[in-house]
């Protein structure tokens, strides 16, 4: 296997090896996708420090490629002169994980670590809210682990048994509530729920989300995918049918119109949760609940899925739906030339405090705006 540097246009060049390790990944990470990274690169743009790490297995005049992280470069962090890898993240990358191929995953991931230790000179490696795989992988160009705010996020297993799933694992208070305002809602006109996929259904969508996320809270604070002309051209093409990653939207309607909608990221057999969107103006009847509820159905009568991530942050309303969880920490692990017992103190411990400053703050400014988090933003 071969470590390689891959600039841009590298990566355009090769987008057909790149959809296969997506849809092959040992961990899925649709964020990581073509259709979401070329998107964000051609109407978002591409931070100077980003760098794209790829590993290449080549047998003859075949090539396949076996690994792909994006990750940013640090020369000076936590006040010390070590040199830190760190993911690639964004306000629309929620998932952080490098793509690594599930049938050649070990040789793939130490092949990936041992490039960048960049000729034995050690770096720091910090994966955020990255799931077991990376610090539990063993590898001689990685120092242990040391785990930071670890975590569990809600997620949904394939059942066969889904009429025994709703009735005992879905909270009887939610889905009490859920099903009185699904009564309301359709006492107001004609309430209908669908599963979209293909064609120019998932365009509506999506523009439905938009539509709903402007007239809310998130278009006052300008936070909305539609708030610039950069950020909706980002979401009309990352978001689109027929391309990697796939597209799965459930839409909630009354009387012929969105009242909610859900966007989300299918790869790997998996569904990811990006964006969910309601009218306010309705927040009495909670349309947003009743598509939780519906939607949570339509994933696990769906048999081509193996299992849904809600990339929620801990906390989120949905725990009281979907009762799995998958487990995910900050990681900070050496390459190459272990780093000395003292930095690694220092490090842990200042990265620690950082991340606490940074929670904070967000817990208090969402408390002031009397808004809740819904998804994991960088």
């Amino acid at each position: 296997m071969t470590f390689a540097w891959s600039s841009p246009e590298d990566l355009r060049a090769v987008v057909p090896h790149w959809e296969d390790l997506a849809e092959n990944a040992a961990s899925p990470n649709p964020f990581y996708s073509p259709g979401f990274v070329l998107a964000h690169l051609a109407c978002i743009g591409w931070a100077e420090n980003v760098q794209c790490a790829t590993v290449w297995n080549t047998t003859g005049d075949e090539r396949r490629l076996d690994a792909l992280a994006f990750l940013y470069r640090d020369d000076l962090r936590w006040g010390w002169p070590i040199r830190t890898w760190r993911s690639w993240a964004n306000s629309y990358f929620i998932k952080f994980e490098p793509l690594v191929r599930r049938q050649t995953a070990d040789g793939a991931a130490r092949a990936l670590f041992a490039g960048l230790s960049e000729n034995g000179r050690h770096r720091t490696l910090l994966l955020n809210r990255a799931e077991a795989w990376c610090h539990e992988h063993p590898n001689p160009d990685l120092g242990p682990a040391h785990i930071i705010h670890p975590s569990q996020r809600a997620a949904l297993i394939a059942r066969d048994d889904v009429d025994g799933y709703m009735k005992t694992e879905v909270s009887k208070k939610f889905r009490a509530n859920s099903e009185r305002n699904m009564r309301r809602l359709a006492d107001r006109g004609d309430l209908t729920f669908k599963t979209v996929r293909s064609g120019p259904e998932v365009r509506a969508a999506v523009e439905d989300l938009m539509r709903l996320e402007l007239a809310g809270w998130k278009g006052k604070q300008g936070t909305s995918l539609a708030s610039s002309s950069t950020d909706k051209a980002f979401g009309l093409a990352a978001l689109q049918a027929g391309q990697c990653p796939q597209i799965s939207c459930d839409v909630l309607s009354l009387d012929g119109t969105a009242v909610a909608v859900s966007v989300n990221l299918v790869a790997g057999g998996w569904l990811f949760g990006f964006k969910t969107a309601f009218d306010e103006t309705l927040k009495k009847q909670s349309p947003g609940s009743v598509l939780h509820l519906l939607g949570t159905r339509a994933i696990l009568e769906n048999k081509a899925i193996l299992g849904a991530d809600s990339t929620c942050v801990p906390g989120h309303p949905i725990e009281s739906v979907w009762r799995d969880r998958i487990s995910c920490a900050t990681t900070i692990r050496s390459i190459g030339a272990p780093i000395s017992a003292p930095r690694v103190k220092y490090v842990v411990q200042t990265e620690t405090v950082r991340s606490n400053a940074k929670s904070t703050v967000k817990t208090i400014y969402n408390s002031a705006s009397n808004k809740k988090v819904t998804t994991t933003k960088a």
